[in-house]
């Protein structure tokens, strides 16, 4: 709660501020701020303030969905959504997971497939999940995860597959 109520307060400082230091800048004064000169600054804090306030958003969808497993409920919403959209949007939270790993992503969306109903908060975190471990098993740079969504050859199942390049599980995990 804290989070998502002053995350907007700083956007709205960050707004009233920027026309100053912009001024400021454009007059000769030199500015650093967190070791970053103004124009990195500048460049950086609209993108931080917009994860902020996104992952306020998903730890508040967690924060339901721990709720609504420890007490369920008949009201858990069931509606038709697109696979591919539940992809974009999961691939724009995990993003610093993904450049942190260094790896290649590769996204393969089969177009049109037919909507799938559930919850679209709890198939957006299981596809966030999967993601975050294909992140988790690369063990060097340059390997790739790879995405895609298809519709099976009968027609009646919508796919989505999540590979990476990473090592797998030793033999002697597997049944663990």
């Amino acid at each position: 709660s804290f989070i998502a109520l002053n995350a907007p307060m700083m956007q709205q400082v960050w707004e009233a501020v920027l026309p100053v230091l912009d001024r400021h800048c454009e007059t000769g004064g030199s500015l650093a701020v967190g070791g970053m000169d103004f124009a990195q600054l500048r460049a950086k804090i609209p993108g931080l303030l917009a994860a902020i306030g996104e992952a306020s958003a998903r730890i508040d969808r967690t924060i339901r969905l721990l709720r609504d497993f420890a007490q369920p409920s008949a009201a858990t919403q069931k509606v038709g959504v697109q696979l591919n959209d539940l992809v974009s949007a999961a691939l724009r939270l995990c993003q610093d997971s993904i450049q942190k790993a260094a790896c290649q992503l590769r996204v393969q969306r089969q177009r049109p497939l037919p909507l799938v109903y559930g919850d679209p908060h709890r198939l957006e975190q299981a596809v966030l999940n999967l993601v975050a471990n294909a992140c988790q098993a690369l063990t060097a740079p340059g390997k790739a995860i790879t995405l895609s969504t298809a519709l099976d050859p009968s027609g009646r199942t919508v796919e989505l597959r999540v590979q990476d390049e990473g090592e797998g599980i030793a033999p002697e995990n597997l049944e663990r």
